[in-house]
């Protein structure tokens, strides 16, 4: 019974392992985005 659920726990835990870093590399995108907004209102400012 365990053995077969092996490759199911497996195939889920390989899963949530890949949401967490899609997460993670959404919100340094948005990190990265806002640190360009505001490097580019910098840049205006200087100008």
């Amino acid at each position: 019974m365990r053995r077969y659920f092996w490759p199911f726990y497996r195939i889920q835990h390989r899963f949530s392992h890949l949401r967490s870093s899609l997460r993670r590399a959404k919100s340094g995108y948005q990190l990265l985005e806002k640190a360009i907004s505001v490097q580019d209102e910098f840049s205006l400012a200087v100008s």
